[in-house]
Order: C-alpha cells, then sequence, then structure tokens
C-alpha cells in the first residue's frame, strides 16, 4: 500500500508544479496526471476486504488463501449437531467421538461446531463450549456452540469457506444453496455412516476410511 500512495502524491505534486508554473511542460502535466490517477486506482485496488464472521459470530478478515505447506495438518469443520445422530437414529456423544478420533488419525484437525441446544441433545441441562470440548477431549478452540437464536449451519458453512476446509455432515445444506453455490462442489461435505458398528468416512483424500475403532470413550 506504501508504493501506490507515494506514486500518488508524487503525481499530484508534479501535476501541481507543472499547473503553477508557465516554463512547465504540457507532457509533463499529462503524464503526471495518469500517474495519479494509476495510483488511485491501485490504492482502491488493495482495500481489505470486507469483515465476514466466523464459526463463533465474530468479525474477522478473512485472509488470502494459501496452499498448504508440506507437513501442515489440514482442517476440517465438524457439524456436531448432525454427526451426533449417525448411529442407531440416537443422539450420542460417542458417536461424535469415534468421528473425531478417525479425523485425528488421519492427520487433520477437528473444529467441531453445535447448535445452542445442544447441551439439552446430550445432557439435561445447557453446555457451552468448553464443557463439549471437555466431553470430545479436544482443546477449547477447537469446539463452539452457536449463540441462543443463531442456527450453527450458516456459522459452520462461512467457517468452512474461511479456511478453504471440507465440513463432515450429513446434511445437504439445502436452504443454504442460494447463499453459498460452492457447497455442491465436490468433497466440500464429507459424509459417514456407520457399517456394522464400524465408522465409514468418505473422505476426499484418503477414499472410504473405516474408523474401526470402539464407540466407548
Amino acid at each position: 500500500m506504501r508504493i501506490p500512495t507515494l506514486l500518488f502524491l508524487t503525481s499530484l505534486a508534479v501535476a501541481a508544479f507543472s499547473g503553477t508554473n508557465a516554463g512547465a511542460m504540457t507532457d509533463l502535466s499529462l503524464l503526471a496526471g495518469v500517474s495519479a490517477v494509476a495510483a488511485l486506482i491501485l490504492m482502491l485496488a488493495n482495500e481489505p476486504e470486507a469483515p465476514t464472521r466466523d464459526i463463533r459470530g465474530r468479525e474477522v478478515r478473512a485472509p488470502q488463501r494459501a496452499g498448504r505447506r508440506s507437513g501442515e495438518k489440514r482442517m476440517v469443520l465438524v457439524d456436531g449437531s448432525n454427526v451426533l445422530w449417525w448411529r442407531d437414529g440416537a443422539a450420542s456423544i460417542d458417536t461424535l467421538r469415534a468421528v473425531v478420533r478417525v479425523l485425528r488419525a488421519q492427520g487433520m484437525v477437528p473444529l467441531v461446531g453445535f447448535d445452542a441446544n445442544v447441551g439439552y441433545v446430550v445432557s439435561d441441562s445447557w453446555r457451552d463450549a468448553r464443557a463439549m470440548a471437555r466431553m470430545l477431549g479436544l482443546p477449547a478452540s477447537q469446539v463452539s456452540v452457536a449463540p441462543k437464536g443463531t442456527p450453527a449451519d450458516p456459522l459452520l458453512i462461512a467457517e468452512a469457506l474461511r479456511l478453504d476446509a471440507p465440513i463432515v455432515t450429513n446434511d445437504r445444506y439445502r436452504e443454504w444453496l442460494a447463499t453459498w453455490p460452492q457447497i455442491a462442489a465436490p468433497g466440500f461435505l464429507i459424509q459417514g455412516c456407520f457399517a456394522e458398528g464400524a465408522l465409514v468416512l468418505n473422505l476426499p483424500e484418503f477414499g472410504a476410511v473405516s474408523g474401526g475403532l470402539p464407540l466407548a470413550a
């Protein structure tokens, strides 16, 4: 940003000098004016992007995406309130634990998001992100609970796009397709199921991965 600003100010100074001095060349004034316009365009093009919201509802500025460095672990969003129901049609924290274990075994960093009512689904009281993180054996920084009255789905989707990460869920998010058509891109949504008691995840980078892990914590 410093170079376009310096060019803009210098061009204005030259234009002012040539315009107030009778001996100044007309071509110099014209060149200075063109340079000032070009510098102004560069300055506007480098304005920071408007803030977006992360999974916790906070306003953040999206960073420039870059390819992962060699050996860098890939982040993956997990729709915790959806995954809880993957086994036998009953919500269980053990089901989610199994998914988290498989993702970590594949070298991925799971970021788990929940609806605000998750505490009442898995227990008898409201639970915050720290409480849910303890139940999953994850750092609190990797777990979030949506604010009351705010669905977790749009927060998960926005965060996944910001991080260039997939989402583990069996939800198709059809109601959000108009807002985020990227949802339909291959590999953006990772589905899973339990077959004969073993977790199977369709991870784009690994194909179908079977957990082969017991559900008990």
